[in-house]
């Protein structure tokens, strides 16, 4: 407003002081015209122009400084942040006009702590690396894209999208904070400007990648997370029936048949979903389909279920279940009481909450449900909380012999199974279910062992013209011995069998050094075969990194664990999927699963069930088909119903 200036500037004005980029006010952008005015009126009076650069300076805006893009020359420039990467440090330039002024005379900058030296160093580094990388252009560049997409999102939650560069606003409709703690949760950090505004500071080094995993999650919590309702906490109506639909038999990764309702019936689920009309959804499939969307929805990294575990056990009570949160962070949820199904000889359907990283965002497309956990392993422990609700609404307690307690477990995407580990010793179950990918026909009767291996050798630094080999060269050849030993060995015992072989892979590799030594370090994970002699390995491991002068260690150990189809809970499945119109397949599994943490414990009669294909695990493109996600559903209430009304144990 150049008028408000202009009755505001008079002769006790010393200076006025100008954001060009708004930041904490909301990321409004100065318009050419404003700040030519602004600038000649300064001239006009006398007074000082003081721009603000603290938020701008050093290519936040898609040049060096803000200034350039208004071709504008001020008195006085504030600099801080940027300038030495993270290291406190700022700066205040003086234009033609302060420093002609002869009001600037020399002066005593002490130090008190003698950080001065430092914090230079590291601006001149900083400057020669926006330089070097041509970040302002970068920024420019990125910018744009993400203003073109932000302004093409279509909601009524979104009044304005502004910036420049990557510095960019998101003004709401309504209060920023529940939105700014949505992103959080998906890995998204996001500052609020004003109390309805989104202010998006992005790296200057992010990837275009990157970017677009965050405009898909600011998509998903702006557009779909906002039409869903799931900021309230529910998406689809939590009532159902006990109706199910018949599936026939299909080949594994073909869409398993359904009959034209069916599939209208989902269609209208996702359009309603689209809609936001979910209140109207009211059969059993919706509820059930709805409790796995929305537990793709929060994020559960290993070490980070805590926000998952408490929706499931809201999920379960409303479902009429006990269920809680024990003392590891599992979600425990039981027909019975806790301490009677302990007490007793439960059915255990064991499942865990955690994810691998990486965003995948959640949408439901074509009979198609798409996030990070849907197959790995979200998917089969919706199919137990569901199959398990199923069975308490259609029978009651006091006719079932045995308990159902359904755990999602913490951690077991990590090395040390936490949650698995946790529970071990406070069940005896009649029979498990570990819940992992199998595909709603098939069964998994067996895992792999696991054993990681770290190898780390130092060697002093040599002239690569010398004959000695260097660390990355010793520890290549440490790698080269390890693969022709498993070759050796698989030849003779493997019989071109996968899941008899021996199976070491190479999962990192770093080299450092500092003048003086330096150092390579390898990461080997191997997939042991059943029965194999992993002392033996680790004893002939030892001596090659002793020849090698390097160090060697070992950790996240397990035994391979395996049972067969002719236990009870295998013949109990075999029933299930025929029941349902499928053909049961047993498969043995070259990875690692709780199994074998809880199967030495437990005895023979458990399996691993779930729906999905596990070629999905862990990939950008995982997904689930709803089709398969009911069928499963199916199958594990047949299941169970089975198991509970069994009077002795079937160990």
């Amino acid at each position: 407003d150049l008028a408000a200036a202009r009755a505001a500037i008079n002769e006790q004005t010393a200076a006025v002081i100008i954001e060009l980029v708004q930041g904490e006010g909301g990321v409004h952008v100065a318009s050419d015209e404003y700040v030519r005015g602004l600038a000649a009126l300064c001239r006009e009076r006398g007074v000082l122009l003081i721009v603000d650069e603290v938020q701008t300076g050093f290519g936040r805006t898609g040049s060096l400084f803000a200034c350039d893009h208004y071709d504008l020359q001020p008195d006085i420039l504030c600099l801080a942040k940027s300038l030495a990467g993270g290291i406190p440090m700022g700066a205040v330039c003086l234009g033609p006009r302060v420093m002609e002024s002869g009001r600037i005379t020399r002066g005593i900058h002490g130090s008190s702590f003698g950080g001065n030296p430092l914090a230079c160093a590291a601006a001149l580094a900083t400057l020669d690396i926006l330089e070097r990388e041509a970040l302002p252009e970068r920024a420019a560049a990125l910018g744009s894209l993400a203003l073109d997409r932000l302004r093409k999102l279509q909601t009524p939650l979104i009044r304005e999208v502004r910036g420049r560069g990557l510095l960019l606003g998101i003004e709401l409709s309504r209060r920023a904070q529940p939105y700014l703690e949505a992103l959080f949760e998906r890995g998204i950090l996001a500052l609020q400007a004003g109390p309805n505004v989104i202010r998006l500071l992005p790296p200057l080094v992010i990837t275009e990648a990157q970017l677009e995993r965050v405009l898909a999650a600011v998509e998903e919590v702006l557009v779909e997370r906002d039409v869903t309702g799931r900021a309230q906490g529910t998406m689809l109506a939590n009532e159902r029936t006990s109706a199910t639909q018949p599936h026939k038999p299909a080949h594994e990764g073909s869409p398993l048949p359904w009959t034209n309702g069916t599939q209208q019936h989902f269609h209208d689920i996702e359009g309603a979903i689209t809609r936001g009309h979910a209140g109207n959804l009211t059969c059993d499939a919706n509820a059930e389909i709805a409790l796995l969307y929305n537990m793709l929805t929060i994020p559960s990294y290993s070490g980070r279920e805590r926000d998952l575990a408490r929706y499931m056990v809201e999920q379960a009570q409303q479902m009429g279940l006990h269920a809680s949160i024990d003392e590891a962070g599992n979600f425990i949820a039981t027909t019975h009481l806790l301490e009677n199904s302990m007490n007793q000889q439960p059915v255990i359907l064991l499942g865990h909450m955690d994810t691998v990283r990486g965003h995948v965002p959640v949408k439901l497309q074509d009979g198609v449900l798409y996030g990070r956990g849907a197959v790995d392993a979200k998917g089969p422990l919706a199919a137990f909380l569901s199959a398990t609700a199923r069975l308490v609404r259609s029978r009651r307690l006091d006719s079932l012999q045995h308990p159902v307690v359904v755990i999602g477990a913490v951690e077991e995407e990590s090395a040390t199974s936490r949650g698995a580990r946790a529970v071990v010793e406070h069940y005896r179950p009649l029979a498990c279910i570990i819940g992992e990918p199998s595909g709603s026909q098939a069964v998994t009767i067996g895992y792999k062992g696991r054993l990681l291996v770290e190898y780390c050798v130092t060697r002093q630094v040599q002239h690569s013209a010398g004959l000695h080999k260097n660390s990355n060269e010793v520890a290549v050849a440490f790698w080269n011995r390890v693969r022709d030993h498993a070759t050796g060995w698989n030849e003779q015992h493997a019989a071109h069998s996968t899941f008899a072989a021996l199976m070491p892979s190479l999962r990192g590799i770093n080299s450092s050094q500092d003048g003086l030594e330096e150092q390579t370090q390898l990461l080997i994970g191997y997939r042991l075969p059943p029965g194999y002699d992993s002392e033996g390995l680790r004893i002939q491991l030892e001596q090659w990194a002793y020849e090698d002068e390097a160090q060697i260690s070992f950790s996240g150990e397990e035994a391979a664990f395996q049972t067969t189809r002719a236990i009870p809970l295998s013949r109990a499945f075999i029933s299930a999927i025929r029941s349902t119109g499928g053909q049961p397949v047993f498969k043995h599994k070259t990875g690692t699963a709780d199994m074998n943490v809880v199967g030495p414990f437990w005895g023979q009669n458990i399996v691993a069930y779930g729906p999905g294909d596990s070629r999905l695990d862990h990939t950008p493109q995982e997904h689930i088909r709803i089709a398969e996600y009911m069928h499963a559903i199916d199958v594990l209430e047949l299941v169970l119903g089975e198991l509970t009304l069994q009077g002795e144990t079937t160990q």
